[in-house]
């Protein structure tokens, strides 16, 4: 599961989400939509901790996901970019990856 309660994310100064709550619990597929600059990228960042919020709190799994390890983060979540590098790789090895 996947919890965020009043988050506040951005860059520098300026705020891009203010005050975002999501929950996604265990088995659910969710879709994250809106117009370009609308905060999606924000909240998939803030979730993978890309991004810190500046305020707010992120739980996965019932626990405050900056307590846990990169490793114990990476099995549970994983993204996959739209903008990658160019490398030559097949199909099945980057899904292997």
């Amino acid at each position: 599961m996947i919890k965020m309660e009043k988050i506040q994310c951005g860059y520098g100064p300026k705020i891009v989400i203010d005050g975002i709550d999501l929950e996604v619990k265990k088995g659910e597929f969710v879709g994250i939509i809106g117009p370009n600059g609308s905060g999606k990228t924000t909240v998939l960042r803030a979730i993978t901790r890309l991004i810190k919020p500046m305020q707010g709190e992120i739980y996965l799994n019932d626990r405050d996901i900056y307590t846990l390890s990169h490793k114990e983060v990476a099995q549970e979540i994983a993204v996959v970019s739209q903008n990658l590098p160019v490398v030559t790789m097949t199909v099945k090895e980057f899904v292997l990856l």
